[in-house]
């Protein structure tokens, strides 16, 4: 994904506490990583860089062999551009 964006999430108003799990569950989120240390999905995805510019793109990073989200997907931007791109 694109990572964390701050203050972005939507929340019930308190007078629906039983319809929103979260609350009533009492459920507690950890800290998490969803963008692994090298890749450059997130910044492939908001249109920073092209695919061909991440650096693990096409060696550590294949449709065989996937490290980011972009390229795990049939329809990941990385996927697409490694099978019809210049890696073609």
């Amino acid at each position: 994904g694109i990572g964390r964006v701050p203050f972005s999430k939507l929340e019930f108003r308190d007078e629906y506490f039983n319809a929103d799990a979260m609350k009533r569950h009492s459920v507690k989120l950890k800290k998490s990583v969803d963008i692994p240390p090298g890749c450059s999905c997130h910044l492939v995805i908001i249109g920073k860089i092209e695919p061909e510019k991440c650096i693990m793109f096409g060696n550590q990073c294949t449709p065989e062999k996937p490290f980011g989200p972009c390229m795990v997907s049939s329809e990941g931007t990385c996927n697409i551009y490694y099978r019809y791109g210049s890696y073609a």
